[in-house]
């Protein structure tokens, strides 16, 4: 466990501290974002952020359902909530453009058994780098935000219920389209 939170400690300095002499903006604003995907698979999902200067700083909150075709064990239903941090770094000039950056969450996954019905809860934390790019359509301060990323998950240890096994994947690529409003653009 210690040398898995040292590696994501150091993928995360490797990511940010580069990026980090970059010259300072002037810009300063605030936005609201939606994820339609989390409300497709059942849940929300949405974000406060605020600009200053070349990063972006964020707290998301979400919950969904998801299917067995993307966790991979059919016989349980996964339903993860969470709080994530971000902190992306815009490459761009002004608000728009690409962005690359860190992120940490705390993620209580509910996991219910098919065949029994019995469920359990865990709690898990991740690491991991996300990257997107913000597009203004021309509809005022709204915009669009395509993100990938990749997180790690430090404590995501297999979970065993009516005699099956729920594999975790301690590493998960995902991706996600945000829907926002910028304030003060």
């Amino acid at each position: 466990m210690r040398t898995s939170a040292a590696l994501a400690a150091a993928l995360l300095f490797l990511v940010s501290a580069p990026l980090s002499s970059a010259q300072p903006r002037a810009d300063q604003h605030l936005d609201l974002e939606v994820e339609p995907l989390a409300y497709a698979f059942g849940g929300a999902g949405g974000h406060v952020g605020l600009q200053v200067g070349a990063w972006k700083y964020e707290i998301e909150a979400f919950r969904l359902e998801v299917p067995a075709s993307l966790h991979g064990n059919d016989g349980f239903k996964a339903s993860p909530r969470g709080v994530e941090i971000h902190a992306e770094r815009l490459l761009g000039e002004g608000s728009g453009g690409f962005y690359l950056g860190p992120e940490v969450g705390l993620v209580r996954l509910d996991l219910t058994h098919n065949a029994s019905g019995r469920g359990e809860q865990h709690t898990r934390y991740s690491v991991g780098v996300r990257g997107g790019y913000t597009w203004y359509p021309g509809l005022g301060n709204l915009y669009l935000s395509p993100v990938v990323g990749v997180s790690y998950t430090l404590n995501g240890d297999d979970v065993t219920i009516g005699g099956d096994t729920f594999e975790s994947a301690p590493i998960g690529p995902w991706g996600t389209i945000g829907i926002g409003w910028s304030f003060s653009r």
